[in-house]
């Protein structure tokens, strides 16, 4: 009927890890998109409840897909369906899989004699993600874990910060404690499974 027609429809369904538990802390978000003049516009976003589950509604009769996603994990993404007010919420659970860590490691030397320098101290800080809900609000997102994470270059001046989950950083190197200054940071990206390079040549500290 008409009626039936114009009344809204939704989704409803869990989002767990590939171990059949629930994630947490925090809860993955499902984000629900529709075209609009050719162009993928995100119409609604729900965080799950503690035990996976979710539901979208209001949403008006026509075509979505859906995605599932959490920091740290990948996207599990649903190709969609069309809904309407006369059908039931259809069901779409999601399997997600954290990402595989990678790590960045490097060299820190000396600018003016090229000497390697051991004892700095490197970090690796994640640079936080906006993202823009439906009702114009922006979220901030950081992967999960604590943060900077920090390690000393060896007596060789190599260093490796290991288990990073995929996502752009800013890595410093800091040699006040061997009399050496601190570099500017530098921006990377961290994919699955890769090590990515970041070497660094440090100044002598100011009035040294």
């Amino acid at each position: 009927s008409i009626l039936c027609w114009l009344r809204t429809g939704g989704f409803q369904g869990r989002v767990l890890g590939i171990d059949g538990k629930p994630i947490r802390d925090p809860n993955p978000i499902v984000y629900c998109f529709t075209t609009v003049q050719g162009q993928q516009q995100c119409v609604a976003a729900v965080r799950c409840q503690d035990d996976g589950r979710y539901t979208i509604q209001g949403l008006p009769p026509g075509y979505y897909t859906l995605e599932a996603a959490r920091p740290g994990y990948e996207i599990d993404h649903y190709e969609g369906e069309f809904v309407h007010g006369g059908l039931g919420y259809p069901v779409v659970d999601f399997a997600i899989k954290r990402q595989q860590p990678g790590s960045i490691s490097g060299i820190v030397r000396s600018e003016a004699t090229m000497e390697a320098l051991g004892n700095v101290q490197v970090c690796a800080n994640p640079i936080p993600r906006q993202i823009q809900l439906p009702d114009g609000s922006t979220q901030e997102q950081l992967p999960e874990g604590t943060w900077p994470k920090c390690t000393r270059t060896r007596a060789d001046g190599t260093y490796t910060i290991g288990d990073l989950p995929p996502w752009e950083y800013e890595v410093t190197a800091d040699g006040s404690d061997i009399g050496y200054g601190v570099s500017a940071p530098r921006t990377v990206t961290v994919t699955a499974g890769s090590d990515t390079r970041v070497d660094f040549l440090l100044p002598a500290a100011d009035g040294t």
